[in-house]
């Protein structure tokens, strides 16, 4: 290795690119997982409970509507201030039903939540004409019993006939009612059943999502931080060899200027070789290290320590390259970027691990 091959800068950014680039997916799928949640979340408060709230509204009108179309066919209810309240509750529960109807038409539902609405609608349509048609009788039966007919007049007898027989027809159509909104809210409950379940599918997926990652990210840091040290290691290495070098060159005996060159190469094929070694055991240990922290429940303290470790061999590597290449006239301010960096992210890392270890409980 040449003096002008050892450039530590860029496997550096390469891999602070690499760390940041895990990083970022770990980010974005987590916000991804948010905004699905959220979008959902929105859907069921915006969407889903108004419906359930509306229906639930159009039965509660329905029924009072209904209470009081029986108060009209009884025969027994015939003063007229009673008579007046009953179309009064009538009014009352049709403005809430009106009202329940605008809600529904209003809110974007999903098709097939449309397409359930209007098949409702036909079946709310032949209630409502059915009970008009009570109404409408019993008005006549109350205009004639005002323009003096007796409640015990044939024509009186024949109209309560009539009104009570149309009522039973319109009870069919409102139990038909009623079994239909009840099917109704049973779909939309489905419905937040369901949006729910894709929710926490969705958060269970992003958070087994961020594990891996995580996972992947702290593999990428062991071999980054394995590569990071081999390369500084190995630098300072040559670069001590290569001062040696040209010290022996321009200083040495013509016998010591001829091993020169032997002499660096060989200590860099076997400072390769050596640091190699040093390597896997490494991964070895580390591996070790934090698969029994991860059941220490350590994980992220070991994982500052371990890294804290190798940005320090950096800092020590990148100091000896340093000071050798100063030595040579090949200072520049990477020169002390670098080993400043490095030793900034070693006082941070080992404070970490330090501040965690004292926070986990005993």
């Amino acid at each position: 290795m040449k003096l002008e091959q050892i450039r530590i800068k860029p496997r550096l950014i390469g891999a602070f690119l690499l760390v940041a680039f895990i990083a970022g997916l770990i980010g974005w799928r987590g916000i991804a997982g948010l905004k699905f949640a959220k979008q959902e979340y929105d859907r069921v408060a915006e969407v889903h409970l108004p419906s359930v709230e509306a229906f639930s509204r159009l039965q509660t009108a329905m029924y009072g509507i209904w209470v009081a179309e029986r108060g009209l066919v009884n025969r027994r209810m015939m003063a007229p201030d009673i008579r007046q309240a009953q179309y009064r509750f009538i009014n009352r529960y049709w403005d809430v039903a009106n009202e329940s109807w605008k809600t529904l038409e209003s809110l974007d539902m999903s098709e097939e939540a449309k397409k359930r609405l209007e098949e409702f609608r036909p079946i709310w349509a032949e209630w409502k004409s059915k009970h008009e048609q009570v109404v409408s009788l019993s008005r006549e039966k109350d205009r004639l019993v005002a323009a003096g007919n007796s409640l015990k007049s044939d024509v009186i007898a024949k109209i309560d006939d009539t009104v009570f027989k149309a009522s039973l027809d319109t009870r069919q159509a409102a139990l038909a009612v009623s079994d239909k909104l009840e099917e109704l809210v049973k779909a939309e409950n489905e419905d937040v059943a369901a949006a729910t379940a894709a929710m926490d599918a969705s958060m269970a997926s992003a958070v087994r999502t961020g594990v891996v990652l995580m996972l992947l990210g702290v593999a990428v840091a062991i071999a980054l931080g394995v590569f990071i040290a081999f390369w500084a290691v190995r630098g300072a290495i040559n670069a001590i060899a290569e001062a040696l070098t040209m010290n022996a060159a321009l200083m040495g005996t013509p016998t010591e200027q001829f091993q020169a060159p032997f002499v660096r190469n060989a200590v860099d094929r076997f400072g390769a070789v050596i640091l190699g070694i040093l390597s896997v055991l490494m991964v070895v240990v580390v591996e070790h290290y934090y698969r029994t922290g991860v059941e220490a429940g350590q994980l992220w303290r070991r994982f500052a320590l371990a890294t804290a470790v190798e940005f320090g061999v950096l800092f020590v590597a990148l100091t000896i390259q340093t000071i050798f290449l100063g030595a040579l006239g090949l200072f520049t301010i990477w020169s002390v970027v670098l080993p400043a960096g490095a030793l900034a992210v070693t006082v941070l890392l080992s404070w970490a691990a330090r501040r965690d270890g004292h926070a986990a409980p005993s």
